[in-house]
């Protein structure tokens, strides 16, 4: 992990941010990370980042769920998309058989 802070212990980093609030990967990494390490309140942490405390614990708890692979990117994630996709399009001619 690199430096998260500037300056000593008074100013955390401002990560990257994209538009509407979103955040980068490596910066929702780093900011677990720190809150994990316990030297700094979340709530301090979610202020400077300008974010609610509250979507500090979910990045969290999506870290410990996923490890690595938490924060894939930015949209709806594949699943959902195909399953929306399908739902779209109707039913199948093998559903419509089953629904006669």
């Amino acid at each position: 992990m690199t430096d998260t802070f500037e300056g000593g212990q008074d100013s955390l980093r401002r990560c990257p941010r994209r538009s509407r609030k979103q955040f980068t990967p490596e910066c929702k990494r780093e900011a677990v990370q720190l809150l994990e390490s316990g030297s700094r309140p979340a709530s301090a942490i979610a202020r400077e980042l300008g974010i609610a405390r509250n979507q500090l614990y979910k990045w969290q708890t999506e870290f410990r769920a996923r490890g690595a692979g938490a924060f894939p990117g930015s949209g709806a994630r594949k699943e959902r998309t195909t399953e929306t996709v399908r739902l779209k399009r109707g039913p199948s001619p093998v559903d419509a058989r089953w629904t006669r």
